[in-house]
């Protein structure tokens, strides 16, 4: 074929138009032959009329073919076709009245060409086309769904865009963590405060209901005894209510000018309006207008509601610590409420001789209530409050309270008041030492609920900073990346890209002179200049000259003889070519079918030889074609016939060789050819190769073609596992 082959590098994907450009390569090749071996001119003539024929069916097939897909540049092609048909019939009359080898030759380097150049630069150009319409004949796997959106995005976005989404998600997920934290952070010093500001208003809660749980009890003497007892104890606590009163509503106040719960600021109102009639209930006492149940009644409602605002602090979202504390103190200040109903119900029973089961019942029913609120408290309160607690359970207080609550209890059983020595006052005496100690406790805990507010709103306010100063960090460091990655990336593609465009248009004096790292980028921009450096090479070189020494018609006898020589070998390595390979095989199988001696059969490729070709210029890979050959020789036994088939591709017959005995001498090739350093034009080129192997077998192969399908089956399969490797037929 004139040193011109098929490469598989020049398929569009459809074998239909594959097969044409081979089939068209293959006349022009026979025109060669006969103009080589001067036939006749009307051989000559019909070997043109078929190129003539075949061209114009392969020109519909193909413009059929783009119709159907679609293709945007239909016209400029048809046109680009009729363009060569017309030239067929001159190109015709050129050669057939040739008087010079020179004419003949032209002729044929012009067929030659304008193929090479209708399939790598017309064909070609719609290759993406097909692909996007399905029409190539590539087996399409089904694609995973972020390999959808990669290719989805890579169509649409640019480069530049890409990259710097790349570094924006991550710095936007960094960004909203940031924000959520900060806002968390926000949220926690916000609560923090506002639970430091409504300690205070705790306080000013255990102090009032405090005065009012002791003005109910005294009250509920002075109207059972038929005002008769405490009276002067009440105006004095009364001025104590008063002054807690206006320390509470100070507090409500203030705190009301801030952003409440709505819990709590219903709290603080129905409170605010139960207070502004106590003047009222006051009156009504005075004035013996209103009875014991109905006095307790609004006593008690009043020292619920405010009882519930510290309780309602427990739904501001506190960590475990402080809803503990809080817990706690509710819990104490119930028991204080509890201790105070106990004693309005003693003092009444003690002022007004009620003796009947009634008060019974709920005596102990307020002693069950405190029980249940002290094993609540010791199941929410610290070691430190449980401590606190004991010691004052076990004071003389208590012991007397609850020595006075077993005697209260035996008049209530006996009707009887007279065997035990037990007064209102004194009663209400003790109880109210017992109260005093819990309002005491209770200070207490809500000191330990405003010193853990504040620790922790310290420690919010530190984190708020310290979240603050991440994200100003985060923000400047993502604007620094961006800025970065234009400058070290999307700039120098921009610039590779001008480049490319001018290289392809002639123009090679574009020279990087920056210093760029050996990684994709840099390699890329010395790819490009090793591009650049082989593009001038080959114009030196003058290729053209090289393919017309191809075709030097000689006719003397010397010449003739050579090329006789050179039909058997192939021009480049030396290598058997493949005509004569077929012929030496087919003899070799003939006498290993008679014989029944073994017979292996090994298939080689260099891998990625098209990136050498590519990289360095195809006359770096002639030379890696010559010394991987050479490789071979040496490695092969001499009985081995070597033979290059076409491209990167070659086989070695092996005869009198089984399978293990192949196995090893295509290991040894392996090894050698992955130690080979070529040096080519201050390069050294490194290759590897992948081999196949299969073997006579009885039964399965009767033609040579039939093992070089399977060598070359075992060959595929040593490309798609990673390459440079030796693959068994009999392991597929």
């Amino acid at each position: 074929m004139a040193g011109f082959e098929w490469n598989q590098g020049l398929s569009v994907g459809v074998e239909a138009i594959d097969n044409d450009h081979k089939r068209l390569l293959a006349i022009i090749s026979d025109l060669a032959n006969a103009i080589e071996e001067n036939h006749e001119k009307e051989i000559i003539g019909q070997v043109f009329t078929k190129l003539g024929e075949y061209v114009s069916l392969h020109f519909q097939r193909e413009e059929a073919l783009m119709a159907r897909c679609g293709y945007p540049d239909l016209d400029e092609h048809i046109q680009g076709h009729q363009s060569f048909i017309n030239k067929i019939p001159e190109l015709k009359e050129q050669l057939l009245h040739a008087d010079s080898v020179e004419v003949a030759r032209d002729v044929y380097l012009f067929l030659v060409d304008w193929l090479l150049n209708h399939i790598a630069v017309d064909d070609m150009s719609y290759h993406q086309c097909l692909s996007d319409k399905g029409a190539t004949d590539s087996i399409n796997k089904p694609q995973r769904f972020f390999s959808k959106i990669g290719r989805f995005i890579s169509a649409r976005l640019p480069l530049g865009k890409r990259i710097l989404l790349t570094a924006f998600i991550p710095a936007l997920g960094m960004l909203l963590l940031s924000l959520v934290l900060l806002s968390s952070s926000i949220s926690r010093y916000q609560t923090m405060e506002q639970l430091s500001e409504l300690t205070a208003i705790a306080h000013e809660v255990n102090t009032l209901s405090h005065s009012l749980q002791a003005e109910r009890g005294l009250t509920t003497g002075l109207i059972a005894s038929q005002y008769q007892v405490f009276s002067p104890d009440i105006a004095k606590t009364r001025l104590h209510t008063d002054q807690a009163i206006k320390g509470f509503l100070v507090r409500a106040k203030q705190l009301t000018e801030n952003e409440l719960s709505p819990q709590i600021q219903t709290l603080l109102q129905e409170s605010s309006n139960w207070l502004d009639v106590i003047d009222q209930q006051r009156e009504k006492v005075d004035q013996q207008e209103l009875s014991i149940i109905e006095m307790q009644h609004y006593y008690t409602a009043l020292i619920d509601y405010l009882l519930k605002i510290p309780a309602a602090f427990t739904f501001m979202g506190l960590d475990a610590e402080l809803e503990s504390h809080l817990s706690s103190f509710t819990s104490v200040v119930n028991l204080k409420e509890v201790a105070g109903q106990e004693r309005a119900l003693g003092t009444l029973i003690l002022a007004d001789d009620r003796m009947n089961q009634s008060e019974l019942h709920k005596l102990i029913s307020l002693m069950g209530q405190q029980q249940g609120l002290i094993q609540y408290f010791n199941q929410v309160a610290s070691i430190s409050q449980q401590k606190a607690y004991q010691r004052m359970q076990s004071s003389e207080s208590f012991q007397k309270v609850e020595s006075l609550e077993l005697q209260l209890y035996r008049v209530l059983q006996t009707k009887n008041r007279e065997e035990i020595q037990l007064t209102e006052a004194l009663w209400f005496s003790a109880l109210s030492e017992k109260i005093n100690l819990l309002k005491a406790l209770a200070d207490k805990l809500v000191m330990d609920i405003t010193e853990l507010a504040d620790q922790n709103a310290a420690d919010a306010r530190l984190k708020l900073y310290l979240t603050s100063l991440i994200l100003m960090l985060i923000t400047g460091l993502t604007l620094l990346a961006c800025w970065m990655l234009n400058i070290s990336i999307i700039s120098p593609v921009a610039m590779l890209n001008r480049a490319m465009v001018r290289l392809s248009k002639g123009d090679q004096s574009f020279v990087f002179t920056d210093q760029f790292a050996d990684d994709e980028l840099g390699r890329t921009i010395k790819a490009y200049e090793s591009c650049r450096r082989s593009l001038l090479q080959a114009d030196i070189r003058n290729k053209v000259h090289q393919q017309r020494q191809l075709m030097d018609l000689k006719h003397k006898t010397i010449e003739h003889e050579r090329y006789r020589r050179l039909a058997s070998t192939d021009s480049l390595t030396g290598a058997v070519n493949r005509r004569k390979f077929n012929k030496l095989a087919e003899h070799e199988l003939g006498r290993v079918q008679r014989y029944r001696r073994p017979l292996s059969l090994l298939m080689l490729d260099i891998d990625y030889f098209k990136r050498v070709n590519d990289t360095y210029g195809h006359a770096a890979g002639d030379e890696v074609l010559k010394v991987f050959y050479q490789a071979c020789v040496d490695t092969a036994r001499k009985t081995d016939i070597v033979a290059r088939l076409g491209g990167e591709e070659f086989a070695i017959l092996m005869p009198e060789t089984d399978l293990s005995a192949a196995r090893k001498v295509a290991e040894r090739i392996r090894h050698n050819v992955e130690l080979l350093s070529i040096e080519v034009e201050e390069h050294n080129i490194a290759v590897t190769v992948s081999i196949g192997i299969s073997s006579w077998e009885q039964g399965r192969f009767k033609q040579v073609n039939q093992m070089l399908s399977a060598a070359d089956e075992a060959l595929y399969m040593a490309k798609a596992q990673g390459r440079n490797q030796v693959v068994l037929y009999s392991d597929i």
